[in-house]
């Protein structure tokens, strides 16, 4: 993303920023190398930034209430701080237990912020994008692990 976003429109910067995003095999690396990278884009300036949701996506976005409750799940307690987060529950506890072991419990993360803050929604996973600087007042706890796994 970074050599082509100075080449391309902002039209296209956005839907290239979805289409990487949303890909399943977007491998992370290095994780925080990663998260300092995503985080640059999501912050970015650009204009357009509304073409990253197609239209329902975009309308979803705007009939959310003014105050949104948010969850993280993850099995890495430092990733709580990570830009995508889901307003559904579930999902997060999903999230939570999916990659934990005895070594790495799962924990989840549940913040209010304010719509405004919401740089994109995917409807996929009820997936928001907020940047880890506007998640004030987070509450965190880790969860049971999951016997099954």
């Amino acid at each position: 993303m970074a050599r082509i976003a100075e080449r391309i429109s902002d039209d296209q910067f956005w839907r290239t920023v979805r289409d990487v995003w949303l890909d399943p095999e977007n491998a992370y690396e290095d994780r925080d190398r990663e998260r300092k990278l995503w985080n640059t884009i999501w912050a970015s300036a650009r204009p357009y930034r509304e073409r990253v949701m197609t239209a329902p996506e975009f309308a979803a976005l705007k009939v959310l209430p003014n105050d949104v409750t948010i969850y993280r799940g993850t099995n890495d307690r430092a990733s709580l701080r990570g830009a995508a987060w889901t307003l559904d529950r579930t999902k997060a506890i999903w999230y939570a237990h999916r990659w934990a072991s005895k070594d790495r419990a799962p924990w989840l993360g549940e913040t209010t912020v304010p719509k405004d803050r919401i740089l994109a929604y995917f409807s996929a996973e009820y997936e928001t994008i907020v940047l880890p600087k506007n998640c004030k007042n987070m509450r965190v706890r880790m969860l049971r692990l999951d016997k099954k796994r």
